[in-house]
């Protein structure tokens, strides 16, 4: 919870074409893309770091799993976070690698 002396700042997302820069730190997010991270694959700009959270498979299959993997794979990205959509909650053989 939000205490009464917290400072809240909205922050703007950056132009697709905004450069990267070596001393600042670019975060790129994507939600329940359900088994489509691909079809975006264009649309995302370089970043350092990529968080998805959600749903990114629409089964929960294995072959879905892969399939995501293998977006991540062709992104330059440094490091990648996921956060589990309600769907994956009782699902612990998820695993990305």
């Amino acid at each position: 919870m939000k205490s009464a002396k917290s400072t809240v700042h909205t922050v703007a997302a950056l132009p697709l074409q905004t450069p990267v820069y070596a001393d600042q730190v670019r975060f790129v997010c994507m939600s329940d893309t359900h088994s489509n991270a691909a079809y975006f694959t264009d649309m995302l700009p370089p970043g350092d770091v990529f968080l998805h959270a959600g749903d990114f498979t629409y089964l929960g299959l294995p072959r879905e799993v892969e399939e995501f993997n293998a977006f991540l794979g062709k992104k330059n990205i440094t490091c990648a976070a996921y956060f589990p959509g309600f769907c994956y909650m009782h699902n612990n053989r998820i695993s990305l690698r």
